[in-house]
């Protein structure tokens, strides 16, 4: 469907027609694209112009040059709808009913490694190991990555399991914070395995992005506990 309406009445009446949740419109007071929304409520909103306008596009209808399509305006809008529908300022959010991350369990190829990776490699000390309780023969192993939390691995040796890819459902990236020492250290040791990462030189100074020899992708972060970066 088109999104594109020549005026902010042509837009609401598209919004209140369909289930769209935005529409680009020419504001006539500036002359420039804008973006209206469908709020979480059932009504519409307005982008801020900070937001929503960019370099000059054409007219799909007339055909005739203006400026301000909106830079990746259907990111923006989608943003704003979810945002608007699910996240609540931080002084009306409750209390979570978590304490917090028990362990995250992966898959890996071959313990051996796997241990000599995350504990002699990374500083994450084992803490544990035991037999799978439904996969006989399969090891369970923890280790300690601080705060109370830890990481636990499973191998199949039974099973003639594929190599992980991004997909939906698979894990993207695991983000653990260290301090920044920690993470001067850990790009010296990596350096010296030569285990690539990344970071650095797209101008990241706080986070390096590495794999271990599963392709399980790592980051180690200088920020806080619920640091988010900027």
């Amino acid at each position: 469907m088109n999104r594109w309406r020549t005026s902010l009445e042509e837009a609401i009446d598209l919004l209140d027609a369909s289930e769209q949740p935005f529409v680009f419109f020419l504001d006539p007071q500036t002359g420039r694209g804008r973006v209206l929304y469908r709020r979480y409520e059932g009504h519409s909103g307005l982008l801020s112009q900070s937001e929503s306008w960019g370099g000059p596009f054409e007219d799909p209808g007339t055909g005739a040059k203006m400026e301000g399509m909106p830079e990746v305006s259907e990111f923006t809008a989608r943003r704003e709808a979810l945002a608007r529908r699910h996240l609540r300022p931080e002084a009306e959010r409750g209390a979570s009913t978590a304490r917090g991350v028990h362990h995250i369990a992966l898959i890996c190829s071959d313990p051996d490694r796997t241990i000599e990776f995350y504990q002699g490699l990374l500083g994450f000390p084992l803490v544990e190991m035991f037999e799978n309780r439904d996969s006989p023969g399969s090891m369970h192993f923890f280790f300690d990555i601080g705060h109370d939390n830890l990481l636990a691995f499973f191998d199949f040796p039974n099973l003639d399991l594929d190599p992980a890819v991004e997909a939906i459902g698979s894990l993207q990236h695991l983000a653990l914070s260290v301090t920044p020492e920690q993470l001067d250290a850990a790009k010296a040791r990596l350096d010296h395995a030569g285990i690539e990462y990344l970071g650095p030189e797209r101008g990241v100074h706080d986070s390096i992005y590495f794999r271990d020899h599963d392709g399980i992708q790592i980051e180690l972060t200088s920020q806080p506990l619920r640091g988010m970066p900027n």
